[in-house]
């Protein structure tokens, strides 16, 4: 990662600088892990520095926070710079993205692709096709010299367990990043415990009712699903996923268009990146998309009045995209 050179020259610029360190809305652990952790490179560094969590966030960062006696804010304060942590899209960040332009220093540190809108913005981007937020904070930590507390690092380590799905997903650095959290003396079962979560209601009665609804086709030998979801819709799609389905697409949002979209372990092998696949679909009808190969999203607001035609025509738009892309993969095979 050459450009954790420039995001930590940039850290070490902002002495005497009020910084901001915010993340997208309903942050999960992986946000979460990364922000902290920058937060505790600039108190290191001396420089004054405050996390914001727009929108607060998600149910399993607030019992991991609430049981580290964590404290957090949710709403905007002035600064000279700002540091965004585990996304680049604009539209992720709650109801600040006005605030953001007249921002004059900007460090982007993000994990997920193709790079949004906010990274162009940005005067330093550390965006690395790593599993994880977390790893390369941890990893520009180290570059730092900066010895994480155990608080800090249990965050940091919850946040790597949970974007890389137990390590489903992951990279040398993702490794190498959990040996320096857990050779700081972090306790890996009880940050495993602390990830566990209680299924809610709503989220069972949106799986059931996304996947009674679904359309699956097969393609190839692959089979592609689609569905729609008022709510949940990554859970929706994983849940197709753990059923047997190799691409899930899930749409859904209220005042948005949004579609999740979710990889089987097969088709990962053999080399298919859903991050491309949004990618075109942002490309050919607006709006911002990311994500890994296994796991992406796609999200563009809308008039409420547009709302339910502008979904159809995303899902339309991820399926022919679907279609056409796994043909040209069993092509590429063949």
């Amino acid at each position: 990662m050459h450009e954790i050179e420039q995001a930590a020259a940039f850290l070490r610029g902002l002495s005497g600088k009020r910084v901001l360190i915010v993340t997208h809305k309903n942050a999960d652990p992986d946000a979460v892990g990364c922000a902290y952790t920058v937060k505790k490179i600039c108190d290191s560094l001396g420089v004054e520095a405050e996390v914001c969590l727009p929108d607060g966030p998600s149910k399993v960062s607030k019992n991991i926070l609430k049981s580290l006696g964590v404290g957090w804010r949710e709403e905007w304060r002035e600064a000279q710079a700002l540091v965004v942590c585990d996304t680049s899209n604009i539209s992720m960040i709650g109801g600040y993205p006005d605030l953001i332009g007249g921002m004059p220093e900007v460090l982007v540190i993000d994990h997920h692709y193709p790079p949004g809108s906010l990274a162009e913005r940005a005067s330093v981007r550390l965006i690395a096709q790593e599993p994880a937020s977390a790893v390369i904070a941890v990893l520009l930590a180290e570059k730092l010299g900066v010895k994480l507390d155990s608080v800090t690092a249990t965050l940091a380590l919850a946040g790597i367990i949970y974007d890389t799905r137990r390590f489903l997903y992951t990279s040398p650095n993702t490794f190498l990043a959990s040996k320096l959290l857990l050779e700081s003396g972090v306790d890996y079962i009880t940050t495993l415990k602390m990830l566990e979560e209680k299924e809610d209601y709503s989220e069972i009665i949106a799986r059931l009712k996304g996947v009674q609804r679904a359309s699956i086709i097969d393609v190839c030998g692959y089979l592609v699903a689609v569905t729609e979801s008022s709510a949940h819709e990554a859970s929706v799609a994983r849940a197709l996923v753990s059923l047997g389905v190799d691409l899930a697409i899930v749409v859904g949002g209220h005042g948005v268009s949004r579609a999740s979209v979710r990889v089987s372990e097969r088709l990962l092998r053999e080399g298919f990146d859903s991050s491309s696949l949004v990618a075109d679909v942002a490309r050919a009808i607006g709006g911002e998309a990311g994500g890994h190969p296994g796991a992406s999203g796609y999200t563009r607001s809308i008039a409420r009045r547009e709302v339910k035609g502008f979904k159809n025509k995303t899902l339309r738009q991820l399926l022919l995209r679907a279609i056409d892309s796994l043909v040209e993969f069993c092509e590429e095979k063949a």
